[in-house]
C-alpha cells in the first residue's frame, strides 16, 4: 500500500519524510519504507493565492498540520481542513483543543517521532473502476521519448494499455516506474512515471487526466458546495473565485446559483469528472472558504 501525505505547512517535517523530488507547485518528498512509498507533498509558495495548498489536500488521503507555529497560516489550514473529508493529524508541539474542536470533528494528535508509524498504519480506500492518472508534470527524456508524472487516482494502469488524455488523444502506455523501479502495473495512490507514446511534451499539462473513457475537457460545469461557517460571505451570481480540483486551477464566475449548488463559467476548459472535489478562494481571510464536487 502507498500513501500520499499533504504536509501544509512544515518543509522541515516534509524532509523528515523523505527525499527531496520534483517540484511544480508542490514539492515532492519520496521514501520507500517496509514495502510501501510515502509521498509527501508540500506547497512551494503560500504567498500568492494558496493553489497549492488545495492542491495537496485534494491529492491526499492523509493531511499532517504542523503546530510548531500556529500563526494565520495554521489557522487558514484548519478551516480548509475543516471543510473536506480526510485523516487529518496535529503534531503536539502546541495544542489548542478549542480551536481544533470548534472546527474539525475528527483527528488526532502525534509526536513527531511517530510521524512514519502513524502514515503507515492508515488503511486508505482504494477507489475501484477504470483507472484515471492525475498528471502534474510532463517532459520529454532523451531516449524513452515522452513522460507523464502523476498519480493513479482510481483503478489499476498497466503497462501497454491505451488511455485517453484529456485532449481526446489516445496513449498507449510504454512503461511505468514507480520510485525509480520498473513495474508492469500500479495502482490507487501510486506516483507514476508513464512513459508515454501518442502525444507530444507540449501538449500534456498540469491538471490533465488519462483515463479509459474519453472524458475531453469542459468550461461549465454544475457543482455542490459547503461553506465555512466562519466565512461570512454569500456565493452569488456573477462573484468569481479560483476553483481547485485535484492538480487543476482556474479562476470561475458563478453563472449561476441555486441553494447549495451552483454553474461555473471557467477562464478555460479543464478536465474534471463527476464526483472530482474542489475548493474555491477568494481574496479575503479565510482563503480556502468552500468545498464541493462536480455533478
Amino acid at each position: 500500500m502507498d500513501f500520499i501525505v499533504s504536509i501544509p505547512l512544515d518543509g522541515s517535517l516534509a524532509e523528515m519524510i523523505g527525499k527531496k523530488g520534483t517540484q511544480n507547485g508542490l514539492i515532492f518528498y519520496d521514501r520507500k519504507e517496509r514495502g510501501s512509498i510515502i509521498v509527501a507533498l508540500f506547497p512551494s509558495s503560500l504567498s500568492d493565492k494558496f493553489y497549492s495548498l488545495a492542491e495537496s489536500i485534494l491529492v491526499s488521503d492523509q493531511i499532517l498540520v504542523s503546530t510548531s507555529d500556529i500563526g494565520k497560516m495554521f489557522g487558514e489550514t484548519v478551516v480548509a481542513c475543516s471543510l473536506i473529508k480526510r485523516r487529518i493529524m496535529f503534531t503536539d508541539e502546541n495544542i489548542d483543543k478549542r480551536m481544533l474542536d470548534a472546527n474539525i470533528k475528527d483527528y488526532s494528535v502525534i509526536s513527531r517521532n511517530n510521524v512514519l508509524e502513524e502514515i503507515l498504519s492508515y488503511k486508505h480506500s482504494a477507489k475501484d473502476g477504470e483507472a484515471r492518472i492525475d498528471i502534474d508534470r510532463c517532459f520529454p527524456v532523451k531516449g524513452v521519448g515522452v513522460v507523464a508524472l502523476g498519480i493513479v487516482k482510481a483503478g489499476i494502469v498497466h503497462k501497454h494499455d491505451k488511455l485517453f488524455h484529456s485532449s481526446g488523444k489516445q496513449v498507449e502506455i510504454r512503461s511505468i516506474q514507480s520510485h525509480d523501479d520498473d513495474v508492469d502495473s500500479a495502482d490507487y495512490g501510486v506516483r507514476v512515471g508513464l512513459a508515454l507514446k501518442g502525444i507530444e511534451a507540449e501538449e500534456v499539462e498540469k491538471g490533465d487526466i488519462l483515463t479509459k473513457s474519453n472524458i475531453g475537457k469542459k468550461n461549465t460545469i454544475e457543482v455542490e458546495l459547503k461553506q465555512t461557517g466562519i466565512n461570512k460571505e454569500t456565493i452569488q451570481k456573477d462573484k468569481k473565485y479560483a476553483f481547485v480540483s485535484n492538480f487543476t486551477y482556474v479562476f470561475a464566475n458563478v453563472e449561476k446559483i441555486d441553494g447549495n449548488k451552483a454553474t461555473l463559467k471557467l477562464d478555460k476548459s479543464v478536465s474534471v469528472m463527476k464526483g472530482d472535489e474542489l475548493f474555491l478562494i477568494r481574496e479575503t481571510s479565510p482563503r480556502i472558504f468552500a468545498s464541493g464536487f462536480v455533478l
